[in-house]
């Protein structure tokens, strides 16, 4: 005996027919399958992009400047948070890590998720004795209430500016000097700079000669490498999009106060006249990573 099956009436589909439709249960389902294809456009316009960040200057792209001296006594400012000067790496495509002049379709605002920072203090002579040298490094963000003041009052975070405010009116930067040495112990003024990553170490080269029949043949050798590394991870979470073309167009002042990072280096210790000859040498590799929407 043959039985007939039973077949369930076919559900019509609720984004057919969207004019005849018009109740509004499937009105409702219309709704809810445009909201999940807007959601899966939104996915395929974002994208990751890292980006390697220059140490100082305004460097000519491709090449970056990753290596500096640091001056004697001072700090050394490196601003993390221009896109204009952050060169393309890995994953990151010819349009969306486009230089000036090549951005008319690249992303138009990007999303700064983390900063990887890493940085390596040797003497800029090996061979010649390394006095004492205190080195601090610090991530600093300005802080909300008194952005604009903070940046009029050190020109803009750079290094020549932060350098003649701290040693003149100790609004910003409140420092003492060693005994016979360099300014070297610092507290920032908490109502202007926000300390995100504190490092501080010491960095010395003490010089010993290996004793030969021949004083000529002496050998110069440390006691301890004279080398330090230092290796901070900061969140971010900034969103910056410029008011017209692409964020990687944005120069300094592009840039929104709030969402400003900067990379701060103090030289203390005790030291000659000479930075170039007895002083103080950083190597870079400072990274951002980011989620670009076009």
């Amino acid at each position: 005996m043959n039985r007939r099956r039973s077949r369930r009436p076919r559900r019509k589909s609720a984004y057919k027919n969207i004019k005849n439709n018009t109740g509004a249960k499937a009105q409702s389902k219309q709704i809810a399958h445009l909201t999940r294809s807007v959601r899966q456009l939104q996915k395929e316009a974002v994208s990751y992009a890292q980006f390697a960040i220059p140490l100082e200057g305004i460097p000519t792209l491709p090449t970056i400047d990753t290596s500096a001296i640091m001056p004697l006594g001072d700090f050394f400012i490196t601003p993390l948070t221009v896109p204009k000067y952050w060169k393309p790496i890995f994953q990151t495509d010819a349009l969306t890590g486009a230089a000036t002049g090549v951005t008319t379709l690249a992303p138009n605002k990007v999303k700064m998720l983390n900063f990887d920072l890493q940085l390596t203090f040797s003497p800029t002579d090996s061979l010649v004795a390394l006095t004492p040298r205190i080195m601090r490094v610090w991530v600093l963000k300005l802080r909300k209430e008194t952005a604009q003041d903070t940046l009029q009052q050190t020109d803009n975070m750079t290094t020549a500016g932060f350098n003649t405010s701290a040693n003149r009116d100790e609004n910003i930067v409140y420092r003492t000097a060693l005994d016979g040495g360099l300014p070297t112990m610092v507290k920032f003024n908490p109502a202007a700079l926000k300390v995100l990553a504190y490092r501080e170490f010491q960095l010395q080269n003490i010089m010993e000669e290996t004793a030969n029949v021949d004083p000529d043949d002496d050998t110069s050798i440390t006691s301890r490498p004279p080398i330090k590394r230092v290796r901070i991870k900061v969140p971010a979470g900034n969103e910056l999009k410029p008011a017209s073309g692409s964020f990687k167009e944005m120069e300094p002042l592009d840039v929104m106060a709030n969402d400003r990072y900067y990379l701060c280096v103090n030289h203390g210790g005790w030291a000659v006249d000479d930075a170039a000859t007895n002083g103080v040498y950083c190597d870079s590799n400072l990274f951002v990573n980011t989620k670009t929407y076009i």
